[in-house]
């Protein structure tokens, strides 16, 4: 098992890296819509703690990914037909993926600290030096942060699932498979 991508496939880092955000952007989505309806009290305010810790830790991943793909760059496409549209859209998806998912959390924090409120992911103060205390900047932020989650995060996120099945139930590739288990190392490793 091999813990960096391959030429044929992904490593163990790149599936940990991808699917924890997965289950992190799930989360967050559905605390961001979760949050939002409750009436202002402890609950809420539970619930939109939590959502700005996951957010940081989202940040911190998205990071951590971008920094991994620049390092390792991609396997291979798993079919050996050629399909350069197909390969080009993919990579534009992955491309705009990976910056909302940069973006969100920055927005989140911009929107946060535009209320003079210090954002505390996990308890812990992480001073926002940059941000004004600003009521127009603050809804600026949110505005963003909505509209990138629900126009363009979940559209992404549905095209990035559709392709997967497309080419699992469809073409009967192995890209779905790779991103499942690790590449096989070299006999012996």
């Amino acid at each position: 098992m091999l813990v960096k991508d391959s030429r044929s496939g992904y490593g163990l880092v790149s599936i940990a890296l991808h699917w924890s955000s997965a289950f992190l952007v799930a989360a967050l989505v559905w605390l961001g819509w979760t949050f939002t309806e409750l009436p202002r009290g402890p609950e809420r305010d539970a619930l939109a703690a939590l959502h700005i810790s996951l957010g940081f830790l989202a940040l911190f991943l998205a990071a951590a990914r971008l920094g991994w793909r620049l390092a390792c760059g991609m396997p291979a496409a798993a079919s050996s037909r050629p399909r350069v549209l197909e390969e080009r859209l993919a990579r534009i998806v992955h491309r705009l993926l990976l910056a909302v998912l940069l973006l969100l959390p920055l927005t989140g924090i911009l929107t946060v600290a535009a209320t003079g409120r210090t954002p505390m992911p996990f308890g812990l103060p992480v001073p926002i030096p940059l941000v004004p205390q600003s009521p127009l900047l603050h809804e600026v932020g949110e505005t963003l942060h909505v509209v990138m989650a629900n126009f363009l995060l979940l559209p992404l996120v549905g095209l990035h699932v559709l392709g997967a099945l497309k080419h699992h139930l469809l073409d009967r590739d192995a890209t779905l498979r790779r991103m499942l288990r690790p590449a096989a190392g070299p006999a012996g490793a």
